[in-house]
């Protein structure tokens, strides 16, 4: 089990996750909403972009 859950830690982006951690809650929510439109908007296959403001 020890293995796995090495395994699985060595492939996320920390980078990633100290810049999301850094926003201030207001921001990290704002993140996530634009996120979850965007592939909401993916499953409909609505031409679906990032905001350029994210």
């Amino acid at each position: 089990m020890d293995a796995a859950i090495d395994a699985r830690t060595e492939t996320h982006d920390e980078s990633l996750l100290d810049w999301f951690l850094g926003l201030d809650p207001e921001r990290r929510l704002a993140e996530l909403e634009s996120r979850l439109a965007f592939f909401n908007s993916v499953q409909r296959d609505d031409g679906a972009e990032l905001s350029p403001d994210t």
